[in-house]
């Protein structure tokens, strides 16, 4: 009987379509035993050794086997290709060479599978981003709220805070900040502070919203009533309309957050407004801390819920705190957005008009009032 070899070459992916037979070895077989063409487990199983080997590796014990030399052996290109599968496979599995190399390799790929899991451990979850909120509440902040949410999901954060010293703001932009807020996927501390501050009207809302709500000393929460901007007033029944729905949107708020509800109502229907301490008997806050650094050395432990229900173990303690600014864009919406500025712009832009109407062909003050 005939066995033949076949080797690989690596320029092209194994198997090929067409193997053109290059070895043919002579072996002591029994005269009855008819040649064993090359099945799908014996091109797996050259697949998976022979490809990786070096083709001398592979034709180490053929010249034991044939008396030919390996150069030989590799010009003979012409006979029928063969292969006892049982042999191949028991040289192989019972070779101590390739047993190690396997070993080594597995061993080598577990090492990175393990460095590459806890580099991804040590990159996420060792930082807490900090924005500041110091005004109305309009879209510009609302636009920086979100991107800092966005950013802290991505960058895999511990949590992020929110400081906020704000009298309120527009009712939209508010509504958006909260919905985020509700639907984040890192924890989402609010703490009011510096001391003198306060989370007025939309503040409140924001306050109710956070995963952990906090307030410094000396700071105040409330007076949440809705009113309309300009002079033109609304009809009772539009006014009742959109005080109901202010109200039911801050108590499903304080439920969701486990807050006193009740109080959320009143802060909408009759303005009321109290401290921090107040605030923290009244179940409307979770802690009141003088500082960042002891707010998060106080939350440590804390397990919170965060969107899709699951439940996060706080780590914050002694991480390193990165602050998140508002890009010019942003600060120029804001600042804008201002109603003492926009009421200011509004009147230059009025009295460009009124000029160049009265005095045609100056043109930079007409110009200036279109803006």
């Amino acid at each position: 009987m005939e066995i033949s070899f076949p080797t690989a070459r690596r320029s092209i992916p194994w198997p090929r379509p067409k193997i053109r037979p290059i070895v043919t070895l002579p072996l002591s077989l029994p005269a009855q035993s008819p040649p064993l063409q090359l099945d799908h487990k014996g091109l797996t199983l050259l697949k998976q050794f022979i490809w990786r080997e070096p083709f001398s590796e592979v034709l180490e014990i053929i010249p034991e086997r044939s008396g030919k030399s390996k150069d030989n052996i590799a010009e003979e290109n012409e006979k029928d290709l063969y292969v006892d599968n049982e042999v191949v496979s028991r040289y192989y599995l019972n070779n101590d060479k390739i047993k190690k190399v396997l070993m080594l390799k597995r061993v080598f790929l577990l090492f990175l599978a393990f460095s590459a899991f806890v580099s991804i451990l040590s990159a996420q979850g060792n930082f807490i981003y900090l924005i500041k909120i110091d005004g109305i509440i309009n879209p510009a902040t609302a636009g920086f709220v979100l991107e800092g949410i966005e950013r802290a999901e991505q960058d895999g954060a511990s949590c992020l805070v929110i400081q906020m010293d704000t009298p309120g703001g527009l009712m939209e932009s508010m509504r958006s900040i909260v919905k985020r807020i509700l639907g984040s996927k890192v924890p989402i501390i609010v703490y009011v502070a510096p001391s003198g501050s306060r989370a007025g009207s939309a503040g409140v809302f924001i306050t109710l919203a956070a995963h952990i709500a906090a307030m410094a000393p000396g700071t105040n929460i409330g007076a949440a009533h809705p009113v309309q901007m300009g002079e033109k007033k609304m009809s009772k029944e539009m006014e009742a309309k959109i005080l109901n729905d202010t109200v039911a949107y801050i108590k499903t708020i304080a439920k969701q957050r486990g807050r006193n509800a009740k109080w959320a109502e009143k802060a909408v229907r009759k303005s009321v407004s109290v401290t921090e301490k107040q605030a923290l008997r009244l179940g409307v806050i979770d802690l009141i801390s003088p500082t960042l650094e002891d707010l998060l050395n106080k939350v440590d432990g804390k397990r919170v819920k965060v969107a899709p229900a699951k439940v996060i173990t706080l780590k914050v303690k002694g991480l390193e705190i990165r602050t998140l600014e508002m890009s010019f864009r942003d600060r120029l919406l804001n600042t804008i957005s201002n109603p003492n500025i926009a009421y200011i712009l509004l009147m230059l832009g009025i009295y460009g008009l009124f000029f160049e109407i009265a005095n045609p062909g100056v043109i930079l003050p007409g110009i200036i009032g279109g803006i």
